[in-house]
């Protein structure tokens, strides 16, 4: 007797512990279930609200204040948004070009990839180790834009995973790089700060070292220079050599922004990257780029 109630007792709490883990297996996959669906509308409700929110900041701004956090509020929701000035980065898609010209200092270099090298010598590498890996980046970059329309690069991390770039190094060069939809590199002499320090060098081609540059920023006249000749005006010593240089790959305005958006929930996040294209005074959208949180 003692041994059916047993083994009736054993079956009993079998059953019990099976219903417990089915109940267990189903409470999470509703769970799972409810959180994606979650997931889902919040994704399709930021899309509408960042799009709105990114409709009424370009019909309100005529100048952009880059690098200051913002927030406007949309119904319940608030949006934060960031301006990018794009003409004070180094365009990685302006090393698409071969090189088609030759300098004593850089042999068949263009402007872009001088400026380029330039970068990377200011980070510790000598000169004929920039000029050769400048020289690779662009060879790879060249390849692919065989094979796809402009912009080869749609971010910086993008170049990172060429493995070409030492690891040491990508933290600090990143934070001078961008991507344009263009081959050019135009960088606005009028707007390069002392976060920017290192590629202002970069740009005189080293020729200045690293004070020369800071007195040169905190000297710059209130409303900027007008022209090539009279930033050249300010150098510290003339140097006759940078005068055709610069007008390739300078510039006095921007004109190339990036209006960065996000928003957040509970348990979600999403944000928006517009690049944009400034035309008196009116915005142009180039494109816009979803879900990328960093270059």
């Amino acid at each position: 007797m003692n041994t059916h109630r047993g083994m009736a007792l054993i079956t009993v709490m079998g059953i019990l512990t099976l219903m417990a883990t089915v109940t267990l297996n189903m409470l999470r996959d509703s769970t799972a279930a409810r959180q994606l669906a979650q997931g889902q509308r919040f994704k399709h409700q930021a899309k509408w609200t960042l799009d709105g929110a990114e409709h009424i900041i370009l019909n309100s701004t005529t100048s952009p204040r880059p690098g200051n956090e913002q927030s406007l509020r949309l119904e319940e929701h608030e949006v934060r948004y960031r301006w990018h000035d794009r003409n004070t980065c180094f365009n990685l898609n302006a090393l698409v070009v071969p090189a088609a010209d030759s300098s004593a200092s850089a042999p068949g270099l263009t402007a872009a990839q001088r400026v380029f090298a330039a970068l990377l010598q200011n980070y510790g590498m000598n000169s004929a180790q920039s000029a050769l890996l400048t020289q690779a980046i662009s060879a790879r970059l060249f390849a692919q834009s065989a094979t796809r329309p402009l912009p080869v690069l749609d971010t910086p991390s993008q170049l990172r995973h060429f493995g070409l770039i030492p690891s040491a190094l990508w933290p600090l060069l990143a934070q001078q790089l961008c991507v344009l939809p263009s081959t050019t590199l135009s960088l606005n002499l009028n707007a390069l700060t002392t976060a920017t320090a290192p590629l202002f060098r970069a740009l005189l081609l080293g020729l200045l070292d690293d004070a020369e540059v800071a007195r040169i920023i905190a000297q710059r006249p209130a409303q900027g220079w007008h022209s090539r000749e009279a930033f050249l005006q300010a150098l510290p010593r003339p140097l006759p050599a940078l005068s055709s240089h610069l007008q390739s790959v300078t510039r006095f305005d921007s004109r190339e922004w990036e209006l960065e958006l996000w928003m957040r929930s509970a348990s979600a996040f999403a944000v928006q990257r517009t690049r944009l294209i400034q035309r008196d005074r009116a915005f142009e959208i180039r494109y816009r780029l979803y879900g990328l949180t960093g270059e």
